[in-house]
Formats: structure tokens, sequence, C-alpha cells
């Protein structure tokens, strides 16, 4: 990385850098957070009515126990997971980019919704 090695020659590309980082980290804990979330919901929503006296004795459990009900819920958690997820890609993207023309003409540039773990 080229901050690490010109971090000391420029305070611009100093600052730039713990900028980056600090919005990649951000994203990497907001994506953990909605994994943390999501996944246990989506367990949760697979195995709710399901006694684990079936799982055990039945091999064909999902079949006979998955309804409708259960199907519309875990469609929806992932649903909403997904389009989260997909969202904060996007979102990334467009702001690397703009990050990126915004420095290259020599302005610093401040990311939205980042948590400064670099100061």
């Amino acid at each position: 990385m080229i901050w690490s090695s010109k971090k000391e020659e420029s305070e611009f590309i100093d600052y730039n850098g713990k900028q980056v980082l600090n919005f990649q980290l951000s994203l990497l804990l907001y994506s953990l957070v909605l994994a943390m979330i999501a996944i246990p919901i989506f367990i949760l929503t697979v195995f709710s009515n399901i006694s684990f006296d079936a799982i055990l004795k039945d091999h064909d459990f999902f079949v006979d126990h998955l309804s409708l009900e259960n199907i519309s819920g875990i469609i929806i958690v992932a649903l909403i997971a997904i389009f989260t997820f997909i969202g904060l890609k996007v979102t990334e993207f467009f702001l690397i980019i703009y990050a990126a023309v915004k420095t290259s003409n020599g302005e610093k540039y401040n990311y939205p919704l980042t948590i400064k773990f670099i100061k």
C-alpha cells in the first residue's frame, strides 16, 4: 500500500490513506454486524416450529416440516440481507470513485458514515 510507505513524506497522502483505511474498516464492521443479525434470524426462521426430535429421528425433516409460513419468512430475511449488502457494496463503489476524483484534484475527502479507527 502506498500509504504505508509514503505517509511520512506527505501529509496529504497520510490523511487520505487514513481516510481510506478507516472507510474500509467501517464497511467491514458494517458487513459483519449485518451478518451477525441476518444469520441468526435466518436460522431461527428455518428451525422455528421444528422440534429437535424431528431432526434426529426423521431424515426428511425439511420436506415434512417446512411450511409456506417458514419459507416466506426465510425469503423475507434473505431478501432484506441481500439488498442491504448489495446497497452497501454499490455505495462503497461510488464513494471510492468519488473520493478518487476528489483526491486526484488535490482535495481532502471525508468518507460519510466512517468510524475513525486511525486518527
